[in-house]
């Protein structure tokens, strides 16, 4: 479980060694620094990450605690979906925030995987298939292959909506797939 205390102004003072696993850095400085390197500029819902952090941040001083689920990633972009939770403290006089990050992958991969959940992940994984396989293509397989739940729904419609529009733009006379594969 990731572990860190921030400030009242929400910089990260100190980070457990977990960060580095979690992460896949070699020093957990790395995170502490940047940490908006292993966030994506948007949440699922679509609210902005560092927007909504801080309202998160100001409500655990504000209440005392906060609990809500929080999407951060990886610098290769993998997603890791968590459960933080964050509660109030004081250190030498002034106020903190102590925060907890549970990785909730093995959590989404273990009540997702059902045999309908199976099928519909191969028909969805060969309709978003790039024609002749460019590297958009396999790039848009490795970003949905690693997130879960709705955001991966969401991924799926709209990179098929993407293939879609690049079909019609092609019986139009205009060349070249959206992923610049050429076909």
């Amino acid at each position: 479980m990731l572990c860190m205390i921030c400030d009242g102004d929400g910089n990260i003072m100190d980070v457990n060694r977990e960060a580095e696993a979690m992460f896949g850095i070699s020093d957990k400085r790395i995170f502490a620094e940047k940490p908006y390197d292993f966030v994506p500029a948007l949440q699922p819902d679509g609210s902005d990450s560092a927007r909504v952090n801080v309202e998160h941040m100001k409500q655990t001083l504000r209440e005392g605690h906060c609990r809500y689920e929080w999407l951060y990633q990886r610098r290769d972009g993998a997603p890791i979906p968590t459960e933080e939770i964050m509660s109030r403290m004081t250190l030498d006089g002034e106020d903190c925030v102590i925060s907890f990050s549970r990785d909730l992958r093995g959590q989404y991969a273990a009540t997702l995987y059902t045999p309908a959940c199976s099928r519909w992940w191969n028909r969805t994984q060969s309709a978003i298939s790039c024609p002749r396989s460019c590297s958009g293509g396999k790039s848009a397989r490795r970003q949905i292959s690693g997130i879960c739940g709705a955001f991966c729904i969401k991924l799926a419609l709209k990179i098929f909506e993407t293939r879609k529009i690049a079909r019609e733009t092609q019986k139009l006379g205009f060349a070249g797939c959206r992923f610049r594969c050429g076909a």
